[in-house]
């Protein structure tokens, strides 16, 4: 999928942790188009509709873990280049080398600063933003 001109980027973000994804979504969606997921569950009716630029994936879910899924989206041949990042509190080499074996292009451990993340994503997308000092 590539990037529409004259429309927000769109980051989906998936993470069982309700105030990951609130946070995600109240800080990204002054320069993003914002949808948060608990799961993968329902991804297949998601992203056709949705379009994402980039999926943001929390390693440690019920049912499918994120490298599970993270899998799953690169062998569809439409998704294979959209940029995913993981979070987790999973941070140790081993964890972040599977997350890149998995398919993952970038890796950010947890507890999230949404300032680092909001910056790594701006480079993914080739996009510059200015984000407040100190998160709201």
């Amino acid at each position: 999928m590539t990037m529409e001109p004259n429309r927000p980027a769109r980051i989906l973000c998936i993470d069982d942790e309700p105030i990951v994804r609130e946070t995600i979504e109240r800080a990204l969606s002054t320069n993003y188009k914002v949808l948060a997921l608990p799961s993968g569950e329902k991804l297949s009716d998601t992203m056709e509709p949705f379009k994402p630029d980039l999926i943001i994936l929390d390693v440690r879910m019920p049912q499918e873990d994120g490298w599970q899924l993270c899998r799953r989206l690169r062998q569809e041949k439409q998704l294979d280049a959209i940029p995913i990042i993981f979070l987790s509190a999973l941070s140790e080499e081993a964890d972040r080398l599977r997350g890149f074996m998995s398919g993952g292009d970038f890796y950010l451990p947890k507890p999230l600063d949404i300032r680092e993340l909001a910056r790594i994503i701006d480079v993914f997308l080739g996009r510059k933003h200015r984000y407040p000092e100190e998160p709201s």
